[in-house]
């Protein structure tokens, strides 16, 4: 979901308080696909209008905003959005509550089976947020979700060697995100941590066995670090950490056709960027990368049981890249 900031504004004064209301912007997309099980041609056609509306004063900024989107093929689907933001002084909340969708795309719309259709998917996210800036080179910040999905669109096997695509049940999450930044003239270093909990499913797919609050394919627990480092003019050293806690898959079944279950272990991976800037002149810069520099074994979990095994990761990289860049 989205919103256009292009159209008219219209402004009222009333002492310290104000409100903007935005235009208006209609959109059209189009797309022709082909079932794939029956190998009929359709065409899905995709009107929308949104539109957003401000009210500022001194206490509370509130953002309250819609879109509309209308298909042919999956109905109507209202996207709203309410947002309320307070600052005082170097400490600021946030609190939102929205509405979305996800419009069967891609694939899916080729491989909905015989006699049976699709609709959109929709969740409902709820957000609070809190930062503070303790001074001009140290901020962090707090925040908290729940979203929940219903309609899920998952998928089914089949006979043909086709999988296909049908609308299921429901499933929320919640979580916490922190992050701490530090910034000075010539180093300096961000860190955040985020933890998901499924909080509920009936979807199997989604849901590990015996393993409450785990979602398939997903760390619970994840921290990533980036820090920089200028050791001398125009030449900095950048390092960074991508920390995943345990995640659990299935890529096998046993005798009777049930599917295996199995899990990765805590992995960490580690990169490493060297830049130069105005090497030799103003608009040249190199940026010399290695990615995954203890080569550790990575595998791309599949999010949902689907029978395929998980994807191996990239290895360790070298990168160089060379750029000229000049404003004419």
């Amino acid at each position: 979901m989205y919103y256009d900031l292009r159209g008219p504004k219209t402004t009222l004064s009333l002492e310290d308080v104000y409100v903007v209301t935005e235009g208006t912007l209609l959109s059209l997309h189009c797309l022709d696909s082909f079932n794939l099980f029956t190998g009929d041609s359709f065409s899905i056609n995709n009107v929308a209008l949104y539109g957003q509306v401000g009210w500022d004063s001194a206490i509370v900024n509130i953002t309250a905003g819609a879109r509309y989107d209308l298909s042919n093929r999956y109905g109507g689907a209202l996207s709203p959005r309410l947002a309320a933001v307070s600052n005082f002084g170097p400490f600021h909340v946030k609190a939102m509550v929205g509405q979305s969708f996800r419009a069967p795309g891609g694939i899916l719309p080729d491989r909905v089976p015989p006699g049976d259709s699709i609709t959109n998917e929709k969740a409902i996210n709820i957000e609070v947020e809190s930062g503070y800036q303790f001074s001009k080179s140290i901020y962090a910040q707090l925040s908290a979700y729940n979203v929940r999905f219903r309609d899920l669109l998952e998928y089914t096997a089949s006979t043909s060697g086709i999988g296909g695509y049908l609308n299921g049940g429901s499933l929320e999450n919640r979580g916490i995100e922190a992050e701490f930044r530090f910034k000075e003239k010539t180093y300096g270093a961000l860190l955040n941590y985020s933890f998901t909990y499924q909080a509920h499913s009936d979807v199997a797919q989604f849901s590990v066995p015996g393993r409450d609050g785990f979602s398939m394919g997903a760390p619970q627990h994840r921290l990533n670090l980036f820090a920089h480092y200028e050791f001398y003019r125009n030449m900095s050293i950048n390092p960074s950490m991508i920390y995943y806690g345990t995640r659990f898959y299935s890529g096998s079944v046993d005798g009777n056709g049930n599917p295996l279950y199995a899990s990765y272990s805590p992995t960490a991976l580690f990169n490493l960027n060297f830049r130069f800037k105005e090497l030799f002149m103003k608009e040249l810069e190199l940026d010399v990368g290695l990615q995954n520099v203890f080569d550790t074994a990575f595998f791309y979990a599949p999010l949902y049981l689907n029978n395929i095994a998980p994807a191996p990761g990239p290895s360790r990289t070298y990168s160089i890249l060379l750029a000229y860049q000049r404003q004419f």
